[in-house]
């Protein structure tokens, strides 16, 4: 079983890596003047049918972000 340290070391490692890979993306759209900030986008299908909720890209960019904050603060970082 993993330690809560532990699993808090794998949530930031994950949420650093969505947040550089968005910050990229929004980066490379951007320096082609395009504005993707407000597209939706489905967060999960099953086959033909969507199953989840839709998303912007700036609210997926706001919750990744909140997690990691909370996990610093969790560790005690900030």
């Amino acid at each position: 079983m993993n330690t809560l340290k532990e699993q808090l070391d794998h949530a930031q490692g994950v949420a650093e890596l969505a947040t550089s890979v968005i910050c990229s993306l929004i980066a490379l759209i951007e320096s082609q003047d395009i504005d993707i900030s407000d597209v939706e986008c489905s967060v999960c299908t099953e086959g033909d049918q969507q199953i989840g909720n839709k998303i912007t890209l700036r609210q997926l960019t706001n919750v990744v972000l909140d997690e990691l904050n909370t996990v610093k603060v969790l560790e005690g970082v900030e």
